[in-house]
């Protein structure tokens, strides 16, 4: 910090001139101070420049130009759209900033969406979000009928609904059980679809759908120029860096679970796959409904899933995290940690099982689990939420967080406010404009997971002052009283007298501390 000062706010001196002595943090400006020094800091190392001193903490409280600088920095230019929108006199760019990096302003929210008469109820479709806009391909409709259509709601508009879109080109065949991605191309928005099944089988072809093309959006197949990835539904896929699909795991018609991992460029001009050839040890075991997302670079994370046993035909709730970089010479999946004793059905037969350690006291990690929702947030953290479970259906109002990247990652439970929908299992969910997270479809008990007009939204950052509060999130630590609050907590606290027997009552005769059966002197 002190180059970065120096830098800023000294000059070379000239003939005659005495050498300019060394700069210090709060020789500077509160100008060249926020533009020059505090703009290149993580938004965490700002804030606890706040409680150094009075002068820093008028500089980081004012500086209203530095918080939207960083907080588009750090979230992206689409968040940093969205907040715009909300600030006020109350609501600042300094208020959204701490929300985004401690979750303290999650918030359930129910939208509804009106449903075009065309459009049938369905379930296990694949759901994808293109700045405020949703689209879904496919699904599995009543009989088991696939779905192979494409719709779309924009979010934005006064009266959202549910339409079909028009597209051109050869269609994929309907399906189900499919990953739906969203692929940021020179030539504009793209989504890509792969795998998923149908009555006939498993698939195992990759489509992109050109949604910015003209007239329409254009259909068009992509061909790898060698092998095919294996055929497979119920697997999981991400982004990684720029336009590259990554595809992990599944299973197979007869219900043979896979570990594979494998990379392909979309928008390349002769895409082809490539199988990551992780090393045995320490490798995931065979699983399907985990989730994978991307975490920064080429960096994965991976959690959950329902996962093979040590004997053929044997499967478990899994709740292991594995991190891996497809770009390493040698790529190898790295074992996060564990959520302690629950999942010990997870690490039979495995050798790396003892030699990790638990991620955070056990209230605040995830208990094994499948078919969760999972969303990566900017600066590498992931949210878990929902699933399946040994013991049944797993609360959406419990939210799990963790930094992967982090040097001492651990778990942290949080608790957002509002009305979460009934179950969490099944839904398709993702993430508009980096700020709100949006769930539809899924298993409940009222039949909602076959209504496309149910939106369930949970919001990253909230500008109601009721939502803001840190009690929403995780358990308020214990609060420094002052000596004046001590003598008037004491003053409200009844008087134990003491008969010298070291037995003591209150004045009026009621029950007795629960400390006070020591000594006279307690």
């Amino acid at each position: 910090l002190e180059e970065a000062a120096a830098a800023a706010a000294l000059r070379a001196p000239g003939d005659g001139e005495a050498a300019a002595q060394p700069a210090t943090l709060l020789s500077l400006t509160d100008a060249i101070l926020a533009a020059h020094v505090l703009r290149r800091c993580p938004i965490r190392d700002v804030c606890a420049m706040a409680g150094v001193c009075r002068r820093l903490r008028r500089t980081v409280l004012q500086s209203s130009g530095m918080w939207e600088a960083l907080f588009e920095r750090d979230f992206g230019t689409h968040a940093a759209a969205g907040v715009r929108k909300a600030l006020s006199q109350r609501f600042t760019w300094r208020h959204a900033a701490r929300q985004m990096i401690d979750l303290s302003g999650l918030h359930w929210n129910k939208l509804h969406a009106r449903v075009a008469p065309t459009i049938r109820p369905r379930c296990n479709f694949a759901l994808c979000a293109v700045g405020e806009k949703l689209y879904t391909f496919g699904g599995e409709g009543e009989g088991m009928t696939a779905q192979g259509d494409v719709c779309m709601v924009d979010l934005a508009a006064t009266a959202p609904q549910w339409q079909h879109v028009e597209t051109v080109g050869e269609s994929p065949p309907p399906r189900w059980g499919h990953t739906l991605t969203h692929v940021e191309g020179d030539s504009g928005s793209t989504l890509v679809v792969f795998g998923g099944c149908n009555p006939e089988g498993a698939l195992d072809d990759l489509w992109v759908l050109e949604i910015d093309g003209e007239p329409m959006p254009r259909w068009r197949r992509v061909c790898a120029a060698r092998a095919k990835a294996r055929a497979r539904t119920w697997h999981s896929s991400c982004v990684v860096e720029g336009s590259r699909l990554a595809v992990y795991g599944g299973a197979t018609m007869d219900g043979t679970l896979l570990s594979d991992l494998a990379v392909i460029d979309v928008l390349a001009e002769r895409p082809c796959w490539r199988v990551i050839e992780a090393e045995s040890e320490g490798k995931p075991s065979a699983r399907l409904g985990q989730s994978l997302v991307s975490i920064g670079g080429a960096r994965l994370h991976m959690f959950g899933g329902l996962a093979s046993g040590s004997r053929p035909g044997e499967s478990s709730h899994s709740d292991e995290t594995y991190v891996i970089n497809v770009d390493d010479d040698v790529p190898r999946w790295e074992r996060v940690g564990t959520a302690g004793p629950s999942s010990s059905n997870d690490s039979v037969g495995r050798s790396d099982a003892a030699q990790v350690k638990p991620l955070g006291d056990r209230e605040h990690r995830p208990t094994p689990r499948y078919d969760h929702a999972c969303l990566g947030l900017p600066g590498g953290r992931v949210l878990i939420f929902g699933g399946l479970g040994q013991l049944g259906l797993q609360s959406p109002m419990q939210i799990f967080a963790i930094t992967p990247n982090s040097a001492a990652p651990h778990w942290r439970r949080l608790c957002p406010r509002g009305t979460p929908p009934e179950n969490a299992w099944g839904h398709s969910t993702h993430l508009t404009r980096g700020l709100n997270v949006v769930m539809i479809g899924g298993g409940a008990s009222d039949g909602s997971d076959w209504d496309l007009g149910t939106i369930h939204e949970l919001r990253l950052v909230c500008a109601e002052p009721e939502a803001r509060s840190d009690a929403a999130t995780r358990v308020r630590p214990a609060v420094r009283k002052s000596p004046k609050q001590w003598r008037a907590l004491h003053a409200e606290v009844p008087v134990i007298r003491s008969d010298g027997d070291g037995s003591g009552g209150n004045e009026s005769g009621g029950e007795t501390s629960s400390g006070a059966g020591g000594s006279g002197d307690d």
